[in-house]
């Protein structure tokens, strides 16, 4: 038996491939992985994969571990002429709350619904915040010189002013700024930052221009820019320290944080202090549906411990910023135990669905 134990540990070292997906076959990460008797340890990435290096070669169980879901373990032949890859599916433990369901296009709410309102009517051109972050513009005035019918021109006041085409060089139109309309005299959009911005909504004739916008005695009668700025909008709080799902586990083992089966009442969300996300345009008007399935701590007040977020699975990493974007917002009943208010482990899904009338107007729109 010794010489057999010490032929296993000559074997040349070799490599262990492991993707871990949930009954659905979405992808989990987080998941927490060791190999028996060896220090190697490691979690899956965002797309529920691991993979070990030089690992000794031979026989080897590899444990797999995940909050939320029954531990399992595999076993493997390490060789290194053939790396050892495995799929493990997880079971989940039922302390899953019910989910979400974002339903995008059926009816639009906030500030900003007026907005998306009026550009379903497709009368207009409007840019949106999305788009501006996937363009990056220097200035604002970079953004209009990519819309049609206009045409950037230089004043004694202003580099880049605006005009429609038809209106007139010396004809520029009514700027409207969250709802309200700017002085009579001509105003220079590069004084605003594309990162300030919101949307934006260009009305070139008249005929366009929607009645709230038109300004008194005729103003806007060369066209209407209406700009909507992010002010207002609950800044992110940036995450002091990103609490990894091992961390997690590690809190949960030492009774900091408690999970539903081990409290008397379980954390429950409040509907009225919980806005929906919004759901992402492009995957929006693509049809694209989606599904995240969000891990976080309430905490004995019922906030969101916003360090604690993470993400179980996701179909699409935008379904999981507009979760996150809404979290700070949410309020939930905490959780009690003896008596006492205490932190749970909280695993939210989300479920997004677009609206069939969405994919009428946006090929109509086409």
């Amino acid at each position: 038996m010794p010489n057999r134990v010490q032929a296993q540990d000559q074997l040349p070292p070799g490599t262990i491939s492991v993707s871990v997906h949930d009954s659905l076959g979405r992808s989990i990460s987080g998941a927490e992985l060791t190999v028996d008797g060896t220090a190697v340890r490691g979690v899956t990435d965002d797309r529920g994969e691991i993979r070990f290096a030089a690992v000794r070669g031979g026989p080897a169980t590899v444990h797999i571990r995940r909050l939320g879901f029954k531990p399992t373990s595999i076993d493997v032949v390490v060789d290194q002429r053939v790396p050892a890859t495995s799929i493990v599916t997880l079971s989940p433990i039922a302390q899953i709350l019910a989910p979400i369901v974002v339903k995008g296009g059926s009816n639009y709410t906030g500030r900003m619904a007026g907005f998306y309102q009026r550009r379903d009517l497709g009368i207009g051109h409007f840019v949106s915040r999305e788009r501006l972050e996937k363009d990056n513009p220097a200035q604002l005035s970079d953004v209009f010189r990519r819309l049609p019918g206009v045409q950037i021109t230089s004043t004694r006041t202003i580099r880049n002013a605006i005009r429609f085409r038809g209106n007139g060089g010396s004809c520029w139109p009514l700027v409207w700024l969250d709802g309200a309309p700017l002085p009579t005299a001509e105003f220079d959009l590069d004084f605003l930052s594309p990162q300030s911005v919101e949307g934006i909504e260009v009305y070139s004739g008249v005929s366009t221009i929607p009645p709230q916008f038109m300004g008194a005695r005729g103003l806007g009668s060369c066209g209407v820019i209406v700009v909507w700025s992010r002010e207002g909008e609950r800044r992110q709080k940036k995450r002091k320290h990103a609490v990894t799902a091992t961390e997690l586990a590690d809190m949960v083992a030492s009774l900091k944080v408690y999970t539903k089966d081990q409290v008397d009442v379980p954390a429950r969300g409040d509907s009225v202090s919980r806005p929906q996300p919004e759901y992402p345009e492009a995957l929006l008007f693509t049809g694209v549906p989606g599904q995240v399935l969000a891990e976080f701590v309430v905490d004995t007040v019922g906030h969101v411990e916003l360090d604690t977020f993470g993400v179980i699975s996701s179909t699409n990493p935008k379904f999981t910023e507009a979760v996150q974007r809404a979290l700070p917002d949410w309020a939930y009943a905490p959780a009690m135990k003896d008596g006492k208010r205490v932190r749970q482990l909280v695993q939210q899904p989300f479920t997004f669905v677009v609206d069939s009338s969405v994919m009428k107007r946006a090929s109509s729109r086409q």
